[in-house]
């Protein structure tokens, strides 16, 4: 594990100059919030798990909500 004996993070590749351009970075974070999606849709629909089959969409939405903003906002220095 890089840096000081922690894994590295999503904002830790995001800008670099390893390859990883505006496009690419974008392309990473549309596919993570498919991944995200397709992950709950088979977990609450074809898996039946009892928290999520339970949930109310609005409980998922208010939980999920974090995560997608954090994906879909940029910040700055990027």
């Amino acid at each position: 594990m890089p840096r000081g004996g922690r894994a590295p993070t999503w904002s830790d590749h995001a800008g670099t100059s390893n390859g990883c351009d505006a496009e690419h970075t974008g392309h990473s974070r549309a596919g993570l919030l498919s991944a995200i999606i397709h992950g709950v849709l088979a977990a609450r629909h074809l898996l039946r798990l009892t928290y999520l089959a339970d949930a109310s969409p609005e409980q998922i939405i208010d939980l999920l909500r974090p995560c997608f903003q954090g994906l879909t906002t940029e910040r700055e220095g990027r």
